[in-house]
């Protein structure tokens, strides 16, 4: 009988073939159970080491070994034991995460964790007749537009409805009904990438 020793790049690699294998094979993704202290456990918060976790770089995720976290008796983030109490995070986005930096990491079907994606916009739906173009290069129209709400994995709106003005700086109007991405300049959000 031979034993075979592997490292820990070894298992990370071997971990990361058999999700891609259960994926090209067409595997369930389970229903949410119920939630039990400790057990079955979708998101973290963990706090990423000095070095941050990289970015993707094709075709690999980044990853490193993030310290798990939890409120404290003071209603403050704290490490719970650092360097043991450990997950190994992974990064899909083309953006290094900052390091010493508390994140939320959640737990894909097959077990691997993910650093949740760092948004600092805001998305809008726009009313039904649309945003107007810009008038002239330095001239943005503006609407009342909906505001919606980011989590990390879904956009959903507020309740009550938030409506906010929202300005278009292109030189083409923007359709109505359409879900955009905004980013707040000098106290003013403005549709910062194309529709989705």
């Amino acid at each position: 009988m031979a034993v075979v020793d592997f490292s820990d790049r070894d298992i990370k690699t071997l971990r990361k073939m058999a999700s891609w294998y259960r994926i090209a094979e067409g595997a369930k993704v389970p229903k949410a159970q119920a939630h039990k202290p400790g057990d079955n456990v979708w998101s973290r918060i963990v706090k990423t080491p000095s070095g941050g976790i990289p970015a993707y770089d094709e075709p690999d995720p980044g990853n490193a070994e993030c310290d798990l976290c939890r409120k404290n008796d003071d209603d403050e983030l704290d490490v719970i034991e650092a360097g043991v109490a450990v997950l190994d995070v992974w990064n899909a986005s083309a953006s290094p995460v900052a390091g010493a930096t508390f994140i939320s990491a959640w737990r894909d079907p097959w077990g691997t964790w993910w650093a949740a994606p760092v948004f600092s916009g805001a998305f809008f739906l726009t009313p039904s007749g649309g945003i107007p173009a810009a008038t002239q290069k330095f001239t943005p129209s503006f609407v009342q537009a909906q505001r919606y709400q980011f989590n990390g994995l879904t956009i959903a709106a507020f309740i009550p409805p938030k409506f906010e003005a929202l300005g278009n700086h292109i030189q083409s109007a923007i359709g109505g009904n359409k879900v955009v991405q905004a980013k707040l300049i000098d106290g003013s959000w403005f549709v910062d990438v194309e529709p989705c």
